[in-house]
């Protein structure tokens, strides 16, 4: 705490948000973080920490300066936070506004999901391997099911697919736009062919 209090330079804290003292650090840093990194200092936590909630991380704002008040006491500190905060808000709106008037580039940046579990090569997990399943969704995306690679990277595609499958998304980026295998391509053509059968079968219930 001595070393902390007698601190005369910015000083970056990486403490991981389920610790129970982690508002307590996240009270000191944003006291000792330089007003021209206090932006990224927020934007980073609303993203990684609060997974983009922003109604919750004003509320955890405010809520920081009212119990941390001995700490967050400077009142140049609490105007740059909160005008920083706002300027999130009007952020969102933009892009929501971006979004409604047919933008030709859509990012969707999706959260840090951890891999359900360690994929080994025949585990039977799921029926296609990562490259046939790269190509599969490649497929998909040449027909419009889903954004195609000038309007979504493949590096977003490719965390997408490890959320639902396992398989590692640093590989998975390549596949998408590797040459597909004959081998492959038959994989690929069973498993919709599948899909088609129980379509058909659904719909005869109908």
């Amino acid at each position: 705490e001595y070393d902390i209090y007698t601190l005369d330079m910015s000083c970056e804290l990486t403490i991981d948000s389920e610790r129970e003292d982690f508002e307590y650090f996240f009270a000191w840093q944003l006291a000792l973080t330089d007003f021209l990194k206090i932006k990224k200092f927020l934007q980073s936590h609303l993203k990684y920490s609060f997974k983009n909630n922003l109604d919750e991380f004003k509320d955890f704002i405010e809520i920081i300066y009212l119990k941390y008040e001995r700490v967050l006491f400077g009142e140049n500190n609490h105007k740059v936070v909160f005008k920083h905060l706002e300027k999130i808000e009007v952020k969102e709106i933009i892009d929501v506004e971006m979004l409604e008037s047919n933008t030709t580039t859509i990012t969707i940046d999706l959260p840090n999901f951890p891999r359900a579990k360690n994929r080994r090569n025949g585990d039977g997990l799921t029926y296609l391997s990562r490259e046939q399943t790269a190509l599969l969704v490649d497929t998909l995306r040449e027909v419009n099911v889903f954004l195609k690679e000038d309007t979504q990277a493949n590096t977003n595609v490719a965390k997408a697919i490890q959320v639902l499958t396992g398989y590692t998304h640093n590989k998975l980026r390549t596949d998408l736009t590797s040459i597909p295998t004959k081998e492959n391509l038959l994989a690929t053509q069973q498993i919709l062919q599948k899909s088609i059968d129980l379509i058909t079968k659904q719909l005869k219930r109908k």
